[in-house]
């Protein structure tokens, strides 16, 4: 009994096996790299379980047959695209982070050299992302600089911007509030992922359906969700196609 229950299991994971490769193969490199993809525009696939960080086969069990949509993104891109890039091209600097008139009067409101030079960063990395990166640190030293360079401070201020959360958040209310952006809803994700369906059969790599995703919130004025929740969602519109 042992020994035929010790067969069947390594047939399911010979067969699992073969699945994840054939269906999460590492994708062309001839697309649009997000930010923070590796260099080569390659990125790794794999069935993995972001909870404990390995990779695994998938169970033949009930609860795993209606798990999530797999992932596609390994934790260090994940990581990456939760945070600044690391270089901004010179057209996006001045693109996104030139405070405009009202812009400045915005900025100057704000109490403190470093609130100042938090809030205005986040301001840009609203309109260039569509998110605030938790890690405000993670931002380009050129990013940084052309900001405390307009408000005639230091860069280092940075370093002590929102020491309180609750400063950070309230200026990131207030910058949604002044640029007509909004918290994705569940209805919107589901608006989303009607969108993404009619692009899926062009564009089926999943990291090119994740920059659409990414894009067309943006262009909505929605702020991006976390990472793992807008991969799952691509995930999901692969599946329904």
């Amino acid at each position: 009994m042992c020994s035929t229950f010790c067969l069947l299991s390594v047939l399911v994971w010979r067969q699992t096996t073969r699945f994840c490769r054939s269906t999460l193969a590492p994708y062309g490199a001839n697309v649009r790299k997000p930010f923070g993809a590796s260099q080569d525009g390659h990125l790794r696939l794999l069935c993995r379980s972001e909870r404990q960080g390995f990779d695994y086969p998938l169970e033949l069990s009930e609860a795993k047959e209606k798990a999530m949509p797999a992932q596609f993104l390994t934790e260090a891109e994940r990581e990456h695209l939760n945070r600044f890039p690391e270089q901004i091209a010179p057209d996006d600097l001045i693109t996104y982070f030139t405070l405009s008139t009202t812009d400045f009067r915005l900025v100057e409101k704000q109490y403190g050299r470093r609130n100042r030079l938090g809030f205005a960063l986040q301001l840009g990395a609203i309109r260039y992302l569509g998110f605030s990166p938790d890690q405000l640190d993670t931002a380009p030293p050129e990013m940084v600089g052309f900001l405390a360079q307009r408000l005639k401070v230091s860069p280092d201020a940075l370093k002590m911007y929102a020491e309180r959360a609750q400063t950070r958040t309230e200026h990131l209310q207030k910058i949604c509030a002044y640029l007509g952006f909004r918290e994705t809803t569940s209805n919107d994700l589901e608006v989303l992922v009607n969108w993404l369906l009619e692009h899926a059969l062009e564009h089926d790599n999943p990291v090119v359906l994740f920059q659409l995703a990414a894009d067309k919130l943006r262009a909505d004025r929605l702020v991006r969700p976390g990472v793992t929740r807008l991969e799952r969602l691509v995930g999901t519109v692969r599946e329904r196609t």
